[in-house]
């Protein structure tokens, strides 16, 4: 069993009076309730590589705002996908009483960039061309941005990413689980040159 909750469990360790975390015996971490800080990730995440998940992974929990059960897979991407959203569901919710596809299954997809958020009301959601929605997707975009993930497929059958428990550490646990690869592709970066 992958998932790690430091604030549902025992946590062996000594605090480092420094800092103020608790130093885990266990391996090379400092945790604090929830907050885990494992050294090693820095260099990951400052990479000059782009990097994918070595493995699929799955979970499923209760969407925040519309109170269902969702399936989530997260599955590795090639490079330069970026990080994309796919409804399972809507491919066959758009299908034609007749059996033909009312739509492609491209119109399913979401890519989670800057121009594709359509509201910030109580959470992020991101909307496509075909009108297709993924609500509460902050905290798995906040758990693919600390790991140093640049190119997922992200697989629901539902409108929202599962809130898990409320923070960004599940997804976290799911990544480290799947195991990061890196690409050969170089990361693109936006360079600032002035204030």
């Amino acid at each position: 069993f992958c998932f790690t909750y430091p604030a549902l469990g025992i946590i062996f360790g000594k605090w480092d009076r420094n800092t103020g975390l608790r130093k885990s015996l266990l391996d090379n971490e400092y945790r604090c309730a929830s907050l885990r800080i494992r050294f090693g990730r820095i260099e990951d995440v400052a990479s000059k590589q782009q990097h994918t998940l070595k493995n699929a992974i799955n979970c499923s929990g209760v969407a925040l705002h519309s109170g269902i059960k969702v399936a989530m897979c997260l599955r590795p991407a090639p490079a330069d996908t970026g990080i994309v959203f796919h409804r399972t569901d809507i491919y066959s919710d758009i299908t034609s009483a007749m059996g033909a596809p009312a739509s492609t299954a491209a119109d399913a997809d979401l890519p989670a960039r800057w121009d594709t958020v359509s509201d910030t009301v109580m959470s992020t959601t991101v909307q496509n061309d075909a009108g297709v929605k993924v609500a509460t997707i902050e905290h798995l975009m906040a758990a693919l941005a600390g790991c140093g993930i640049d190119n997922v497929r992200v697989e629901l059958d539902g409108p929202e990413v599962p809130i898990m428990d409320g923070s960004s550490e599940p997804f976290v646990s799911l990544i480290e689980c799947a195991g990061v690869v890196e690409q050969s592709a170089p990361r693109r970066v936006i360079r600032i040159l002035k204030p």
